[in-house]
């Protein structure tokens, strides 16, 4: 797989993978998201005059966007409109709750995780490999700090997500054991800054478990050409963009030999008139 930067890496849900956008799309036309979805409409009929948008607006995205602004103006100590009870922000926790599990773990959970969430399990494990096999420098730590979709990719790849949005400050950890020459992998998960970090265990192992049978049960995940797997290479837009790439390159070079052409015949027409006058 074509290695992404880490910018990249961590930006959830990853762009410009055609599969990928095919399976969300499948997504919203599914079963379990529509029934879950509608179970809200009355909800959403109910607020939607007080919030300013359009109800054609009042998408699940949009939704998720208006529990986190108001979620931000309650932390910094902002009052809230009159219309934002207990009920409201629980209803919109749970809006905001469902658009983090749609892109990642709603329908083909598996194959999404191929080509999100697991992109990162996948570049950890080959970290952790390294340092294991002292192929790398022997780094101590490394850090990635983005934001809680990041979390949630991961952890549903790895199915190990609570089924709740990953607070601010929120962190998933990964330690490196050896013991004897065996390499073990122990994870954890701090989702309260008051409270110390709690273990998790992937399914079907120990805690800590085995580096080698961590791999085997997150090969299902791991896509060894991510690129083929998201059918960049068969994407129209990339073969329009690359049409669009020919036809300004021919256009470009056309103008060049016109304007090299125009350049040297203006240069024998002024020759000819000179030997014309002599």
């Amino acid at each position: 797989m074509a290695e992404l930067e880490e910018k990249t890496l961590l930006r959830f849900p990853l762009p410009n993978c055609p599969a990928y956008e095919k399976l969300l799309k499948e997504t919203w036309e599914s079963t379990e998201y529509k029934k879950r979805f509608a179970a809200y409409k009355d909800f959403i009929d109910q607020i939607q005059p007080k919030t300013g948008f359009k109800p054609e607006e009042m998408t699940l995205r949009q939704l998720a966007k208006l529990q986190d602004t108001l979620f931000c103006e309650e932390i910094h100590k902002f009052p809230l409109p009159e219309w934002v009870n207990t009920d409201v922000k629980s209803k919109l926790e749970e809006l905001s709750l469902l658009s983090m599990q749609a892109p990642f773990k709603i329908y083909k959970q598996e194959e999404k995780s191929r080509l999100q969430g697991g992109v990162l399990v996948n570049a950890i494990l080959k970290n952790i490999s390294q340092n294991a096999q002292h192929i790398s420098k022997q780094q101590k730590m490394i850090i990635y700090s983005a934001h809680d979709t990041t979390v949630a990719a991961l952890q549903i790849a790895l199915n190990v997500f609570n089924d709740k949005t990953p607070p601010y400050s929120a962190c998933h950890i990964f330690e490196l054991y050896e013991d004897n020459g065996t390499y073990q992998i122990g994870m954890f998960y701090r989702n309260d800054s008051a409270a110390e970090p709690y273990e998790i265990t992937l399914p079907d192992c120990t805690a800590p478990c085995p580096l080698e049978r961590f791999i085997q049960l997150t090969s299902n995940i791991i896509s060894n050409d991510w690129e083929k797997e998201c059918k960049i290479n068969n994407s129209p837009d990339k073969h329009k963009g690359v049409i669009t790439g020919l036809a300004i390159t021919i256009c470009v070079l056309f103008l060049i030999i016109f304007g090299l052409l125009y350049f040297l015949c203006k240069r024998i027409s002024i020759r000819l008139n000179n030997f014309e006058r002599i």
